[in-house]
């Protein structure tokens, strides 16, 4: 009960600082989130039937885009999972394909 009531205190102290200052925390977690840069593109080929070529060729220009931004921009722009404004371009020719993937890497 004790421990309770502290902890409320502590969020009605901490809400009437933010309200009397306007000042509120930005954390280094938020900020990282908000941060991109600029964009990068990868590419690759693969070779199969029935859409394994294109399969194969994504994963290539994934692989190559992840290390492109890591090598650009460090290990934590790395995954092309947390990228905006991903674009695709990928062709299929009988038993071969090809993948250009183009984004912006993002915390």
């Amino acid at each position: 009960m004790v421990i309770r009531r502290s902890i409320i205190a502590a969020a009605v102290v901490a809400a009437g600082l933010t309200a009397a200052t306007g000042f509120v925390a930005i954390t280094s977690t938020d900020a990282d989130a908000a941060s991109c840069r600029q964009r990068v593109s990868g590419s690759g080929m693969g070779q199969g039937i029935l859409g394994k070529g294109t399969q194969r060729a994504r994963a290539a220009a994934t692989a190559d885009w992840e290390n492109k931004a890591k090598t650009n921009y460090g290990w934590k722009f790395r995954k092309l999972s947390k990228a905006s404004d991903v674009n695709w371009d990928c062709k299929s020719l009988p038993l071969k394909a090809t993948c250009i993937v183009t984004a912006k890497p993002c915390r």
